[in-house]
């Protein structure tokens, strides 16, 4: 119809967004404890990535990931890396206090194909022995809405999306003691 349709100030749309695909799934592989063992690349986590694709010719890669640390105070973490499961080589992480991020990661470490993905996260560890009983973990915590930005960043292969359909957390790794 050639009929005018106003907007008035007051009126409001829900946002949303499609997608060519979506995450199923992020899964911890590890036992839920663990020991705390200081030393050089040591493995923080390890995640498995589920996907679905609704168009053939999409293609389900995680972007970016950032991991929400829990520590003691005598615990450091430095050089961490993320690694995809038979990838050839390490993505560097950036340590924060209380984060480690990896951004821009490559298709060689974030593409999730029809079995999934299996996602690492390794660093050097150092404990001061200052805490009785000293602990680490990590988690992907925040999982954002179509309107905040998450700790998971994932293309479908023509957009980039910075959030998923999940509670939080969307996964903790093992809890290290």
């Amino acid at each position: 119809s050639n009929d005018p349709y106003g907007k008035t100030l007051t009126e409001t749309f829900p946002t949303f967004q499609a997608a060519r695909a979506r995450l199923l799934s992020v899964t911890n592989l590890e036992d839920s404890t663990g020991i705390l063992v200081a030393g050089p690349r040591q493995r923080l986590a390890a995640f498995r990535f589920e996907r679905e694709l609704s168009d053939a010719s999409a293609e389900f890669r995680v972007t970016s990931l950032t991991f929400q640390v829990s520590k003691s105070s005598d615990v450091t973490l430095s050089n961490a890396v993320l690694r995809g499961r038979d990838a050839g080589d390490d993505h560097g992480c950036t340590v924060g206090q209380m984060t480690v991020t990896c951004s821009d990661i490559p298709a060689g470490h974030g593409i999730v194909g029809e079995a999934g993905r299996v996602l690492e996260l390794y660093a050097d560890i150092a404990v001061t022995g200052a805490v009785p009983n000293p602990f680490l973990q990590v988690t992907i915590n925040d999982p954002g809405t179509v309107d905040t930005v998450g700790h998971i960043s994932w293309t479908d292969g023509t957009t980039t999306f910075t959030w998923v359909q999940f509670e939080q957390p969307v996964v903790r790794g093992i809890r290290l003691r």
